[in-house]
């Protein structure tokens, strides 16, 4: 279907769920323990993508469920133990 002439066509949004990203980036480091936090990051396919794994990596770091560790150009992240619930939880009080 084309769009008439005056007519705005419009990308299907595409939405990321934050307590989804947190998930993952927990189980992640679960299974390495210690890992590039650049590691985190490379999975991601767009730019939405991204920022729903910046913004659960922040909320991770602002519940205590994450320590940055080592050089600035290459920033190593740990899981601390806080549990899944905890962080979920946390989350989704916002």
């Amino acid at each position: 279907m084309n769009p008439r002439e005056g007519e705005f066509v419009h990308p299907n949004r595409i939405i990321y769920s934050i307590p989804e990203k947190i998930e993952e980036i927990l189980d992640k480091l679960k299974l390495t323990g210690l890992m590039p936090i650049s590691a985190v990051f490379e999975s991601s396919r767009s730019r939405p993508e991204l920022v729903a794994t910046l913004i659960a990596v922040l909320e991770l770091c602002k519940v205590g469920s994450l320590i940055m560790s080592g050089d600035p150009d290459a920033l190593m992240i740990s899981y601390t133990g806080v549990g899944r619930r905890e962080v979920l939880d946390e989350t989704s009080e916002e």
